[in-house]
């Protein structure tokens, strides 16, 4: 092994399905920009954007999997602290205008999505706390757990409801597999199932939830298909079985969104159904060596962070594919490490940095561990 590879430590799958993912996303970025480009006569803007974006993912990536996992359960409260002000800043910039209100503005950085961030940093809070999961009664528990989770919950659903549904599944399930009181998981079930009935139901009565009106109209049955929904479904199907070939998509002219919301369709058109099984398997791939790490785990804490981590990942991309396909409403969900973007791309990358430095513990607790029992045959 080379002295370059060497530096990489954790699991190698985990490093080279990253790194197939971010090939894979310069490509299909390029192709479905192609157009855009060309109309703002920058030929290789969006295409150097991307690179410079993955190349930047991937210098976060190795410098968070080289800092030890312990470090991220210290800053989890100061994280939760951040979320709460990065959440805020969103009512600065968006005002009053929905579509705004899941954005926000930073000096150099420009505009990114909060939510993004904000996914990851309680996810790490959550871990934290319910591996201390010495909740002395219930009102304790709901203080330390389920108010903070709801309140971040309920500012990000005014503006991006989607993230929400991700976000409250993957808290949830963190909550499920965690070692507090059954009493405890039971009623957090019934809250998350009663706020889901009371939104759906009733949500267009309450002002603060107005994107409820969008997500009824995208799921009434005898709604109008849009434009993108059709041509995304039209790339999809003309894909067949091995494709039209790298750069040779005809609806990318006419999908706006084809870089982002809908760049599996792109992929899927020029390199056909066997390229969309490929891609999905690279995440099955991803998904199973997470997990596999997961129950490698000797504590709770780092069980949970590997959990809600490749659980936001698996759930977005299966969100994506599902819109691309033409399955689900459209959600304005990208695909992790592969659509065009700045914020989204980043935090996949941090997500697996992160997941990495377990990785890198669990092998040197393995290698520790066999260089003991080397030293008790001798």
């Amino acid at each position: 092994m080379s002295k370059f590879t060497q530096k990489f430590k954790g699991d190698k799958t985990i490093w080279l399905v990253a790194l197939a993912l971010a090939l894979t996303s310069i490509l299909a970025v390029y192709s479905s920009t192609y157009n855009l480009s060309m109309n703002k006569n920058v030929s290789f803007y969006y295409l150097s954007t991307q690179v410079m974006v993955m190349f930047v993912g991937f210098i976060f990536m190795y410098l968070i999997h080289k800092i030890p996992v312990q470090i991220y359960c210290k800053f989890a409260l100061a994280g939760f602290i951040v979320s709460m002000i990065l959440l805020i800043s969103m009512f600065f910039y968006g005002g009053s205008n929905v579509r705004a209100m899941r954005w926000s503005w930073l000096p150099i950085v420009g505009e990114y999505q909060p939510s993004d961030i904000v996914k990851i940093l309680m996810v790490i809070y959550l871990a934290k706390m319910l591996d201390e999961a010495n909740f002395k009664s219930f009102g304790d528990f709901f203080l330390k757990i389920l108010a903070p989770v709801g309140l971040v919950c309920i500012i990000i659903l005014k503006g991006h409801q989607s993230a929400v549904i991700i976000m409250g599944f993957v808290y949830t399930l963190m909550i499920l597999i965690s070692g507090i009181k059954i009493s405890h998981k039971l009623i957090t079930l019934g809250l998350v199932v009663s706020f889901g009935i009371f939104y759906i139901c009733f949500g267009d009565q309450v002002p603060w939830f107005n994107r409820h009106s969008t997500l009824k109209g995208r799921t009434k049955s005898e709604r109008v298909e849009t434009i993108q929904e059709y041509r995304a479904k039209v790339a999809v199907a003309s894909g067949k079985l091995f494709g039209k070939g790298p750069g040779n998509s005809t609806q990318r002219k006419y999908l706006s969104e084809g870089h982002n919301d809908f760049i599996y369709s792109i992929i899927i058109e020029e390199y056909g159904l066997a390229g969309g099984i490929m891609l999905m398997l690279l995440y099955l791939i991803l998904f199973y060596r997470v997990i596999l790490l997961a129950k490698q785990c000797a504590r709770q804490y780092t069980m949970l962070l590997l959990t809600g981590l490749i659980c936001l990942l698996m759930i977005q991309a299966t969100v994506h594919m599902g819109v691309a396909s033409g399955a689900i409403t459209i959600t304005g969900q990208t695909l992790p490490l592969i659509s065009m973007g700045g914020t989204s791309a980043l935090t996949a990358c941090v997500a697996l940095g992160m997941i990495l430095s377990v990785s890198r513990a669990v092998q040197k607790n393995e290698a520790e561990t066999e260089s003991k029992s080397e030293d008790c045959e001798k």
